[in-house]
């Protein structure tokens, strides 16, 4: 049976980003190819969630979106071409954006990206936020039903935070955190966000060269979660981060040469009964392959409790170290959909989704599962 594709190319500048489908075969992922000046330069897969793609085909799992900065070779001004198997979606030039800028006293923060996070902090981009608020809404229903605790976290914006130290930008008190946090309020849900935690550290809450948040930061965190959940966190003993000299983080990279810092860092002892005993997110990061679906799992036998599971992606990825001081084991689940009969097989105490604000409003579909991440677990032997 031959396939009926279709699909459109949104968006091609400084990102490709669109949509493909079968509509013959409407659960195949399609690849997608990017072609600069006749010769392939970069293959991937249109697997990402977009609610209005869901809508009109009944089947979500079919939008890509591409950082071109990431992408090796890509040349301004050449032709490119985005392929969805045979069909060719579109075409366009690169327009390369400065992705980092530089703020006072030697700040990074970030300028550019596929998310236009400033113009959604500033209230210059006006985006729908009831289906993000759907999305809590329902997980609040379903952990309920399970009698399953769950936390969700937002992790503020360093622009929102630090604002003092790059004033390029106005942030907005409407801008889309805040109207998911007013909604979920107003239905006596905690959304986790954290800006409080945040404010009261400022910069100290991140990086100076990254987008993430420091090990002061991350150290924040874990307060937030004792106090939102003591249960698990109140009274977890953490170590001191170690002094990591010369970090180049995200942003630092951008420049050339490179900006560093000195800067705290924590990560999680080896030793015997202790340890990351699966990390393929690690893999993918080397080889700058997608990071959905990858998986990693932290073991500290001498934790007070047996298992928790996180979803999230980078910054959630990086709070495991310290989460394994609570849990024996820490299942990372590199999603920000969440797999409800991956839970109920792996049995977890406790259900973590950690979300930085630049990616609100989130789409994502609970109902699917998420298939790679499933795999690589079971594969590797986790049960309950």
């Amino acid at each position: 049976m031959r396939s009926k594709l279709i699909g459109n190319l949104d968006r091609l500048d400084h990102t490709v980003a669109g949509w493909a489908l079968d509509k013959r075969d409407p659960e195949r992922a399609i690849g997608i190819t990017l072609v600069q000046d006749g010769k392939v330069i970069h293959r991937w897969s249109a697997v990402l969630y977009r609610a209005d793609v869901a809508a009109a085909h009944g089947s979500g799992h079919h939008a890509f979106s591409l950082d071109l900065d990431k992408v090796p070779g890509v040349l301004e001004g050449a032709l490119l071409e985005v392929f969805a198997e045979e069909m060719r979606l579109g075409a366009g030039t690169f327009s390369p954006r400065p992705r980092a800028a530089r703020g006072d006293d030697g700040w990074l923060f970030l300028q550019n990206d596929s998310n236009d996070v400033n113009a959604r902090i500033t209230g210059a981009k006006k985006v729908e936020v009831s289906g993000c608020v759907a999305l809590f809404v329902e997980r609040d229903r379903q952990f309920r039903a399970l009698g399953l605790p769950w936390l969700p976290v937002i992790i503020p914006e360093k622009n929102v935070v630090c604002q003092h130290l790059w004033r390029a930008h106005t942030i907005s008190a409407s801008r889309p955190v805040c109207l998911i946090e007013a909604q979920l309020r107003a239905q006596d849900i905690d959304p986790g966000y954290l800006i409080e935690e945040a404010m009261d550290v400022r910069e100290e809450f991140f990086l100076r060269t990254d987008t993430h948040p420091s090990a002061t930061g991350y150290l924040a965190v874990m307060r937030a979660l004792a106090r939102r959940c003591p249960t698990f966190f109140d009274a977890v003993p953490l170590p001191a981060p170690k002094l990591v000299r010369g970090i180049s983080g995200d942003l630092g990279v951008r420049f050339d040469p490179p900006v560093r810092e000195d800067a705290l860092r924590y990560t999680f002892p080896r030793s015997q009964g202790q340890g990351v005993v699966l990390d393929t997110v690690s893999e993918a990061l080397r080889a700058k392959s997608m990071l959905r679906g990858n998986v990693a799992v932290i073991r500290n036998d001498a934790a007070p409790h047996s298992r928790t599971m996180v979803f999230g992606t980078s910054t959630a990825f990086r709070l495991m170290h310290y989460l394994a001081h609570a849990f024996r084991e820490v299942v990372f689940i590199w999603e920000n959909a969440v797999d409800y009969t991956l839970i109920r097989e792996l049995a977890p105490e406790l259900v973590i989704w950690i979300a930085a604000e630049r990616f609100l409003p989130i789409e994502c579909d609970d109902s699917t599962g998420v298939r790679q991440a499933a795999e690589r677990l079971r594969s590797a032997g986790f049960t309950a």
